[in-house]
């Protein structure tokens, strides 16, 4: 049974059940939002477009991206830097959004998120290593300018098969 102090204030008065039931609820919420945000993400760069009006391309026309200019801006700044790598900007949050929904917890967010950005520039240089289509409108390759600075290094160094070995090791690291 809980007794009360004299002088207890009424935050101190909380149950543990109410404060657990309370950081369940903000991670909840927290995934929610993050969840939210990924999607936003996802759709800005699923209707990217390079005659979108963006930082480097002064159009009149309105942008056709779904989340209006800033969507245009941001996906073409997130394009140019990692290309089609860019995909792991989105996705990857979108699962932590999802399982702080399900679970109310998601740990150790410093490997998480050291992870990520490693995972999101190795899917931009495994990107840069495939061959660019003439639809692609950039002159960078897939991988962007970050993809085609970490393929360039491989190649510097260890040329052809320098690229080949890089390209398996960011593959391993893309998918790890």
């Amino acid at each position: 049974m809980h007794t009360l102090r004299r002088h207890e204030s009424p935050l101190e008065r909380l149950t543990d059940g109410i404060l657990a039931f309370a950081r369940k609820r903000s991670a909840e919420a927290g995934g929610l939002v993050l969840f939210a945000a990924a999607i936003a993400l996802s759709l800005s760069l699923a209707t990217w477009s390079v005659k979108d009006p963006s930082l480097n391309n002064a159009t009149g026309t309105a942008a056709r991206n779904l989340l209006g200019t800033p969507g245009a801006i941001m996906s073409d700044l997130l394009i140019q830097v990692f290309g089609l790598g860019a995909v792991a900007l989105a996705l990857v949050p979108a699962v932590w959004g999802f399982r702080l929904i399900r679970d109310g917890k998601l740990g150790r967010a410093g490997l998480r998120i050291t992870l990520w950005a490693v995972g999101t520039w190795a899917l931009a240089a495994l990107v840069s290593a495939l061959p660019s289509t003439r639809a692609w409108p950039l002159p960078t390759g897939l991988g962007g300018i970050a993809g085609d600075a970490l393929l360039g290094a491989a190649r510097t160094i260890g040329g052809g098969l320098g690229v080949f070995v890089a390209g398996l090791i960011f593959a391993a690291l893309a998918v790890s």
